[in-house]
């Protein structure tokens, strides 16, 4: 509990000034990766390709440093993100960071797909860690991008933090093809289940829990000290919150690298479905209830049938 206690105390000092919303995203996006489990949220698009904190609305890029190694190459990336996505209506960008000693063993990468309901665009992201080494992910991207009728030049795989894998022109199938390529079909099996997402819920609750613990209702309450961290981190252990993993961002006290920044300004959010009153994931584009009803059978409300809702 002693390194999960000095995890939780480093990144409460960046937490501190944060609003609760964000904070408990936070908290709850690093419970999912101390599992190893995959973390599902949702960004907002603007018109200029700008990436957006559904919480705070400010853009993601004010919160980024770009002048350390890792800084300034993910910057890159998520420069070339915002100019892909500008106009799109659909598309798939796999952004890669293989292993490295200030991040994790795993490689973790994220999966986004641009979503558009009536008035507004997201980009709905899976932020996923997969045991696979640093020569298999090279192969991995150049792979990726002939499924796209290109070939991803790169000659190291340092360079995929500055070179995202983009989809724009075909179907496909990206869970069946992580699944086949990594051998990780245990853990992708849970986003075709829905289980990600009920994970994700679980923690937000506890996250929701920690942060009281730790700050009161609000930050402004009373600040925080060391015996309240220590016992908000006791409780969540003794929840089974904590998994075996480290975080695969480290905690910042000020600005993040793009990757991580882009990977904890998240927010899931959910509706009831009114038919069959189980949660639906709000800004996917979701027009059919994809929950099972008690007998068994889908429940496949239709998007007519909560039209104010999605």
């Amino acid at each position: 509990m002693k390194e999960r206690l000095n995890e939780v105390t480093a990144f409460a000092e960046g937490w501190k000034d944060k609003p609760r919303a964000r904070v408990v995203e936070e908290i709850a996006s690093y419970l999912v990766e101390t599992q190893k489990e995959i973390d599902p949220y949702t960004l907002l698009l603007g018109d200029d390709g700008e990436i957006y904190d559904p919480i705070t609305g400010e853009p993601v890029e004010k919160s980024i440093e770009k002048d350390s190694y890792l800084g300034s190459l993910e910057s890159q990336a998520f420069d070339k993100i915002k100019l892909w996505n500008v106009g799109k209506e659909k598309g798939l960008v796999f952004w890669i960071s293989p292993p490295h000693p200030e991040r994790s063993t795993f490689t973790k990468i994220i999966v986004s797909e641009i979503t558009k309901e009536e008035n507004s665009r997201g980009l709905f992201n899976r932020s996923i860690l997969l045991n696979i080494n640093k020569n298999e992910v090279v192969d991995l991207a150049k792979d990726l991008s002939l499924q796209n009728g290109k070939i991803l030049t790169i000659n190291s795989p340092e360079e995929l933090r500055s070179q995202p894998v983009f989809i724009d022109d075909v179907e496909l199938d990206w869970i069946d093809y992580l699944g086949v390529r990594t051998n990780e079909k245990g853990i992708l099996q849970k986003i075709i289940t829905g289980e990600d997402l009920k994970i994700k819920e679980k923690e937000v609750q506890t996250a929701q829990i920690m942060y009281e613990q730790i700050f009161g209702h609000d930050t402004r309450t009373f600040g925080f000290d060391d015996e309240r961290v220590k016992e908000a981190v006791k409780k969540a252990a003794d929840r089974g919150s904590f998994g075996s993993f480290g975080p695969s961002c480290p905690p910042a006290r000020s600005r993040r690298t793009a990757f991580g920044a882009f990977s904890e300004s998240s927010s899931e959010a959910f509706f009831n479905c009114p038919k069959c009153g189980q949660k639906i994931p709000a800004g996917r584009g979701i027009t059919e209830c994809p929950n099972t009803l008690p007998n068994g059978k889908k429940c496949e409300a239709k998007k007519e049938d909560y039209p104010v809702c999605v």
